[in-house]
């Protein structure tokens, strides 16, 4: 019990500034759109050393497949100032899509926007 407490807090020490820096400004239309990356749950998918346009285009795909309302969440990136070749190596397992986001800017060196028009990568 005690290891798994740690390595909760270690993830969000770690993660915490990705977190706050990418929420957006938590009103509105945007919430909802908060609200349906929580409740999208995507099942397995593994990148590795995967360009960061497919994981994008994957993530857009999973995000409908995975939705019980088949709608999914738009995820683009904002390539501007993002090398051309930026790739991506993780392992998405039975975790919320706004958490996979999360994963994949934390490990990318990224952060992102929620919006009410859906999430945007960016640097």
């Amino acid at each position: 019990m005690r290891g798994k407490v740690l390595g909760m807090m270690m993830a969000a020490f770690l993660l915490g500034p990705v977190v706050a820096s990418c929420l957006g400004d938590g009103g509105g239309e945007a919430a909802t759109v908060k609200e349906r990356l929580a409740d999208i749950r995507i099942v397995h998918v593994e990148f590795k050393n995967t360009p960061l346009a497919q994981v994008v285009a994957t993530l857009n795909a999973r995000g409908k497949l995975d939705d019980p309302r088949k709608l999914g969440v738009p995820v683009k990136a904002d390539m501007a100032g993002i090398a051309a070749d930026k790739k991506v190596t993780l392992v998405i397992d039975g975790i919320s899509l706004g958490c996979a986001v999360k994963y994949i800017c934390a490990a990318s060196g990224l952060n992102y926007k929620v919006t009410s028009d859906g999430v945007s990568i960016c640097k």
